[in-house]
């Protein structure tokens, strides 16, 4: 973020005014210039117009009140500023609505009832904590965090009868207690009765894709001081805002209404704001987050119990159903589904299919459009990592036994395969949008991926023996280091790197976009396994359980990055006497002393390789830097890479 602000920028979809706004002093006249403007007129009624020339969007619409101006709770006096200082709230809670609204080249009149909210006060000022003389520094700083750990949901409303109620419900989210909770009725005649025994329940939970936050969709608002009883549903989910104002997304949208109010059924319209909640403070907890929603995604393409239509997109498709006569659901979950589930189910960050659809939203797509898509990276994944723990006689996958040891070889090795293709049909009947030329690239890019996936693999199982000779003699490990990270190019880094094209193609970026946003990500491809080298010599838990063993690549004889990069700080001897253990594939006691000498301040090869790896994705990112759109997708994508090389897990 800081880097985005010294270019003097902010990122998108925030835009910054390019001029100075005008704001009246003795009249409610804003002018924000470009077309944005909000102004009260002579007779009491307000005109607002506002332009995105980038979206091709305007709004031309006039308010003219028909129910009288109402305080909000409390007097309308709101205490709980950024800044500690009060602010004064009212509302108008219904005016007739006339405009336009103009999307592209469309101009539609529209015509309605509309709410008006009226917010003021509270100013940010510079020194306005540190001028309290009354109060130490610690306290300011407390009465600072106190202020920004308040969270809300408001409800406005519009119901049958002309009744309309607005409602608040403000938690401070430190100490989960209720700073403020009331709900307001005008009726038909304008007459206000404001409560404080609001009940709010709030169920079936959305997950945004883009931010990680939760948001409830559906709620319900009692109040028995005055017999009413209401229910709330979202018109539909993703009516979530991006801006840098709340870090980085709330919820603002509309819901449908239905009740009683003293026994009579009542219906309407309701606005919830919903702010602060949930938000995710590390990307530790956002993968886990991004993990639930594949599990989710998964569950759909590898369900347990499959339908019949389940096992036609699994096995055939609706043209060939006769495929499935005979075949028995219990034995296809058996064979195939289990194992997966089993791996998959364990969790994981889940960051490769995350990075697909951050891709799309990097260069102007909308990702939200293609959540189906998270199932298909993770599939592939898990069915390379299945293969891989047979090959290499692992133990452990995920904290618990690999999927061989519980399935037998057999099943594992024909459902970790399968895992390549069994996601191939999101590409196909759940994307129906896409042109054939687009299908094309896509399937270009993931069976390269595979080919070049399986070519990685070999080159892995082969070893690097034949490349090792001249680096033994003379020390120079350059070749050496070019065959580690050839391996890891095309076992890791070519997936990530193909996956964020899929991505970008999707989200309509151009060639040098899609090229640098490709490079990028087979850095942090690269960097991962180099950064999973250098945590096997360290050893990786999670809530205390033995992930991997510490060590189990030296176990089995392998030449790591951190192997060859530490053969270039060793004396003839030392690399000699190295290679003559690991070569045995040495019991632990003897892995351990080879670890300690790639750890030797004279070696130092852990850290070498570390500094490799931040120089590989900081050389990628300021590439990417150059053709991408500073927004807060880019952000992620350079925190992305950041947390692959501090990963800690």
């Amino acid at each position: 973020m800081l880097e985005v602000v010294k270019k003097g920028n902010i990122p998108l979809p925030d835009l910054s005014f390019t001029e100075s706004a005008t704001i009246a002093t003795d009249v409610l006249d804003l002018d924000y210039t470009k077309g944005n403007t909000f102004q009260a007129q002579p007779d009491g009624s307000y005109k607002v117009l506002s332009t995105c020339e980038e979206k091709g969007l305007k709004m031309d619409v006039h308010l003219k009140p028909v129910k009288p101006v109402c305080r909000q709770g409390n007097s309308g006096v709101v205490d709980v500023g950024i800044r500690s200082e009060t602010m004064f709230y009212y509302f108008i809670p219904r005016n007739e609505l006339t405009g336009s609204l103009t999307i592209g080249d469309k101009t539609f009149s529209i015509n309605g009832t509309g709410w008006y909210d009226h917010e003021f006060g509270g100013g940010i000022r510079a020194g306005v904590y540190e001028g309290d003389s009354t109060q130490t520094k610690e306290k300011q700083q407390e009465k600072a965090e106190k202020d920004s750990s308040l969270a809300w949901n408001w409800f406005s409303m519009q119901l049958d009868q002309d009744i309309d109620i607005t409602a608040t419900n403000l938690v401070d989210i430190t100490s989960n207690t209720i700073r403020d909770n009331f709900l307001i009725l005008i009726d038909k005649e304008g007459t206000r009765t404001e409560c404080h025994d609001m009940v709010v329940k709030s169920s079936d939970p959305w997950i945004s894709v883009r931010s990680g936050n939760l948001y409830p969709l559906n709620w319900t608002l009692t109040v028995p001081s005055i017999d009413l009883e209401l229910k709330l549903e979202a018109v539909f989910a993703n009516q979530e805002v991006f801006t840098l104002l709340s870090r980085p997304a709330y919820w603002e949208g509309r819901l449908a209404v239905t009740g009683t109010y003293k026994g009579e059924p009542i219906t309407g319209t309701c606005f919830l704001e919903r702010h602060g909640f949930d938000e995710i403070d590390s990307l530790d907890r956002f993968f886990k987050v991004i993990s639930t929603l594949v599990r989710k995604e998964i569950h759909e393409v590898v369900p347990f119990n499959p339908t019949r239509q389940q096992c036609i997109d699994l096995m055939a498709n609706n043209d060939n159903t006769h495929y499935l006569d005979g075949v028995s659901p219990a034995v296809l979950e058996k064979t195939m589904i289990a194992p997966l589930r089993d791996i998959i189910d364990r969790g994981g960050k889940s960051w490769r299919s995350y990075a697909l659809l951050l891709c799309i939203d990097a260069v102007g797509g909308d990702s939200f459009k293609y959540q189906h898509w998270l199932a298909m990276p993770e599939m592939m994944h898990v069915g390379s990592l299945i293969i891989d723990d047979i090959q290499d006689k692992s133990a452990l996958r995920r904290g618990k036994p690999c999927a061989h040891h519980i399935y037998g070889e057999d099943i594992a090795i024909n459902a970790g395969c399968g895992a390549y293709f069994l996601a191939m049909h999101l590409l196909q009947s759940r994307t129906p949008d896409l042109t054939p030329e687009m299908r094309n690239t896509l399937y270009d890019l993931y069976f390269l991926t595979l080919r070049a996936g399986h070519c990685g693999q070999g080159f892995d199982l082969y070893g690097l023996e034949y490349r090792l000779e001249s680096a033994l003699d003379t020390g120079d490990v350059a070749d050496l280091l070019l065959a580690v990270t050839a391996t890891h190019r095309l076992k890791s880094a070519v997936p990530a790197g193909n996956l964020a094209r899929m991505g970008a193609h999707i989200g309509g970026g151009t060639k040098i976009q899609i090229d640098a946003i490709g490079a990028y990500l087979e850095a942090v491809g690269i960097a991962f396994q180099i950064m999973d080298d250098v945590l096997n010599l360290s050893g990786l838990e999670d809530d205390g359980r033995v992930l991997k063993s510490c060590g189990e690549d030296l176990h089995e004889g392998k030449i790591t990055y951190p192997v060859a990069r530490g053969f270039g700080s060793m004396t003839p001897e030392e690399r000699r006497e190295f290679w003559a253990k690991l070569k045995t594939k040495p019991d632990y006691d003897v892995v351990y002393e080879l670890i300690k000498k790639l750890m030797d301040p004279k070696v130092n090869a852990l850290k070498a390789s570390i500094n490799d790896a931040t120089q590989l994705v900081e050389n990628a990112f300021q590439e990417l830097d150059k053709v991408i759109p500073d927004s807060y997708y880019k952000i992620m994508l350079r925190a992305f890479g950041d947390y692959v090389l501090d990963r800690h897990y």
